[in-house]
């Protein structure tokens, strides 16, 4: 503003600091107009969730990683009368850091076979190509027994793609002796 009111027209000021012409008149009208350049606030729609309900939603998100957004939004109309759809779901929740991805598979292994495992591989570090050859290796055959296995979704933060709530575990059916 101070090259503008030392005189200078809008080209000369461009020319000086690398903007164009209009660019200079833009800012230099809104300056004259609001006292400042920063911009100022947009009217709009005005958003049917308020801050509480988002930070209720996700404290509700973070209890059950896997609700879907259709049925959080049929959860906030039976709770707060409230018809939302399931992209302003979406988007509430990715306002505060979650996104809805494919959990990721993993085995599941109950803390007793994961001790199990582990002294087992300790008790077998030491074993030799020889002893290795005698083993008998089999190869698995996957059954759905309890329904599609489908995909699972998750709303999760960025790195939390391996923590145990946004996991979907895998079980290995064992055959009978």
């Amino acid at each position: 503003m101070k090259l503008f009111e030392k005189g200078l027209s809008y080209s000369i000021i461009g020319k000086q600091l690398y903007f164009k012409k209009s660019t200079v008149r833009y800012v230099v009208k809104k300056w004259q107009k609001s006292g400042t350049v920063a911009n100022t606030p947009r009217s709009g729609r005005r958003s049917l969730m308020s801050p509480r309900l988002k930070s209720a939603l996700y404290r509700n998100v973070l209890k059950d990683r896997k609700l879907s957004a259709p049925k959080l939004a049929v959860e906030i109309k039976e709770q707060y009368n409230i018809n939302v759809s399931s992209k302003t779901i979406s988007r509430a929740l990715k306002s505060k850091g979650l996104h809805s991805r494919i959990a990721r598979k993993k085995p599941f292994i109950s803390r007793a076979n994961q001790r199990k495992r582990y002294q087992w591989g300790k008790d077998h570090a030491k074993w030799s190509l020889s002893d290795w050859k005698k083993v008998i290796w089999t190869d698995e055959s996957k059954f759905n027994l309890f329904g599609s296995d489908g995909m699972v979704r998750v709303w999760r933060r960025c790195g939390e793609s391996l923590h145990p709530e946004c996991l979907r575990p895998t079980v290995n059916m064992g055959v009978a002796p």
